[in-house]
């Protein structure tokens, strides 16, 4: 899956922003100035501009504080390790490694609600203290209160990914013992969820109110993307433990000696990548067609153009001593964490009774796409697969 948006670290964990952030961020700055053709560019409407600014920053900050609160209860339980991607109503992980662990999930889940209700009261007192002293910071400290009440209200909502959504799947799983099933059912109030706020869109839109009818249209319309994507990675998350690597490998890899250049070997090296990329990488060899190196498209990509008549494959390639070992038996999940937890994102694959030490000869790449598109062609596992 490509991720382009940008990323940052919260607790040593990779966020990256969904960019609802952008569109959410164009309502909030400039949405009110465009849907409302009656304001012009005076001081009111910068002053508008100014306070969406404002709320925006609000918002973001609140969002950060909830995902605090839970990455540090998850922490404990040795949970929330992998990638997430940051909605304006939370966060959605990569690989929902928290789903089978139903007692630290249970905790987890609740820090960030329970965190939101916090920093609303903290800061209620705040604005009780300060009450008509300062008519701008009872402002800011009313719409911290409203925007963290609000967050905290909003994601107990019983649909999955929400916060609401897996406490009441804890619930399910912990009754039927099937966990997809259980995801399958919340993903499904998501969606009535996200139908309703479309269809209160509609409504509002008929009265006329177009601006918070687009904030309805947008929020419903995302909130269902999170959802179906949320338990299509958990599919994933499920199956990838049942398939072996083997499956997911490439194993036709062409073979390149390492003393042709660059530009000769670059019509091998494409046919090997396929024309969907759906191929893999070539194995660079030496004299006695030993397996020597990998050379895919990034490292190409990494030699400039007018150097590749000069650059043998040999000096292009990466060590295989640099790549990590995988038995063809390993399971996809393990082998999908090596491949992105590492400096390259190749692995070789090696019969099982080899083990993983360098000096054995590989009978497969494995890529990070490879096994996405392994684990979508397999699709969904029969329910009584899943434990």
């Amino acid at each position: 899956m490509i991720h382009p948006t940008p990323h940052f670290r919260l607790y040593g964990i990779a966020f990256r922003l969904h960019p609802s952030w952008l569109l959410l961020a164009f309502l909030l700055l400039a949405g009110n100035l465009i849907l409302a053709p009656r304001w012009t560019l005076t001081t009111a409407s910068v002053a508008i501009v100014q306070q969406g600014a404002l709320t925006l920053l609000i918002l973001f900050s609140s969002v950060l504080l909830h995902e605090g609160a839970h990455l540090a209860i998850g922490r404990h339980y040795q949970q929330l390790r992998h990638p997430r991607t940051l909605y304006y109503f939370g966060s959605v992980p990569d690989y929902d490694g928290a789903a089978t662990q139903p007692r630290g999930d249970l905790f987890t889940t609740l820090a960030g609600p329970f965190g939101s209700v916090i920093i609303a009261g903290i800061t209620a007192l705040l604005w009780w203290q300060w009450r008509g002293s300062n008519q701008q910071l009872y402002e800011i400290l009313l719409t911290i209160i409203i925007t963290n009440v609000g967050l905290g209200v909003f994601t107990l909502l019983p649909g999955y990914p929400l916060d609401g959504g897996r406490l009441v799947r804890i619930g399910l799983y912990y009754l039927n013992n099937d966990l997809l099933a259980a995801t399958r059912q919340t993903t499904f109030i998501s969606q009535l969820i996200a139908l309703a706020a479309i269809g209160i869109g509609a409504l509002l839109f008929l009265q006329e109110q177009f601006y918070l009818a687009f904030l309805l249209f947008c929020g419903g319309a995302i909130l269902s993307h999170a959802a179906h994507q949320s338990y299509r990675q958990l599919r994933w998350q499920i199956r990838s433990k049942e398939i072996p690597t083997i499956h997911a490998a490439f194993l036709n890899a062409p073979l390149i000696s390492s003393d042709r250049h660059l530009d000769d070997v670059v019509d091998d090296l494409l046919d090997g990548l396929g024309p969907h990329n759906e191929g893999g990488p070539s194995l660079v060899i030496d004299a006695t067609k030993h397996p020597i190196g990998v050379l895919g498209l990034e490292q190409l990509q990494a030699i400039k153009r007018r150097q590749w008549a000069a650059t043998t494959a040999g000096e292009a390639m990466i060590p295989i001593a640099a790549l990590p070992f995988l038995p063809a038996d390993l399971p996809l999940d393990q082998a999908l964490a090596t491949c992105t937890g590492g400096r390259y994102s190749y692995a070789l694959v090696v019969a099982p009774e080899q083990g993983t030490a360098a000096q054995n000869t590989p009978i497969g790449i494995v890529t990070p796409k490879r096994i996405v598109r392994c684990l979508d062609y397999y699709r969904e596992p029969a329910p009584s697969e899943v434990e």
